[in-house]
């Protein structure tokens, strides 16, 4: 006869004889998953501006010496160039001013120079910059017999390279530089043709 207690004594043996629960365990993101968040993330960066890529505001002074030939004869000019423009960090572009003093020939002719330009960079390797352009200027060379001086308007064309020695910034794209210059520039007075100057240059830059 089946009695209280031992139907218990039953129930008791028959839960210990169950298989324990097996544990829960934390779900972790499947491959796909994982996937998905890279791909998003891939095409939102490509969305943003690349910092290499953004054009920015560029400002640069470069002080510079020439050694130039007018009639095969010495002209020397020292002077300053303001540029002004953007860049990334692969071109630039820039608007050009420059003014210059110096002297023609044995005699130390008085002269004087002048343009309005513009100029294209293109970064080569990590610290030089090749670059060219155009301008429009004038010459003006003082007489030796009167105080009317000579003048001269002019077109011209340039090739330049430009070292960096120094670079700061977020993008390392502020610093000092030096470079050299070729000046071609065919000189124009009274409707007729006139003198073809042209002849190397030196100079040291900054640049922000």
């Amino acid at each position: 006869m089946l009695t209280l207690a031992g139907l218990s004594s039953w129930s008791a043996h028959a839960r210990a004889q169950e298989p324990a629960a097996e544990p829960v365990q934390a779900q972790t993101p499947t491959a796909n998953g994982a996937a998905n968040d890279d791909l998003a993330k891939t095409l939102d960066a490509a969305r943003k501006p690349s910092r290499d890529t953004e054009a920015r505001a560029v400002l640069g002074l470069e002080i510079d010496h020439a050694f130039l030939r007018l009639y095969n004869m010495p002209l020397q000019t020292t002077g300053a160039r303001l540029g002004l423009g953007v860049q990334n960090n692969q071109i630039g572009a820039l608007v050009i001013a420059d003014y210059g003093i110096g002297s023609l020939g044995t005699a130390g002719l008085h002269t004087s120079t002048g343009s309005l330009g513009f100029e294209v960079l293109y970064r080569a390797l990590s610290f030089v910059r090749l670059g060219g352009g155009a301008r429009l200027g004038y010459l003006s060379v003082s007489r030796v017999t009167n105080q009317s001086p000579m003048e001269a308007l002019s077109v011209g064309a340039f090739l330049s390279a430009k070292v960096d020695v120094y670079d700061f910034g977020p993008r390392d794209d502020h610093g000092a530089y030096l470079g050299g210059r070729i000046d071609m520039d065919t000189y124009q007075g009274n409707g007729q043709g006139g003198p073809f100057i042209w002849g190397p240059q030196l100079f040291a830059g900054f640049r922000y």
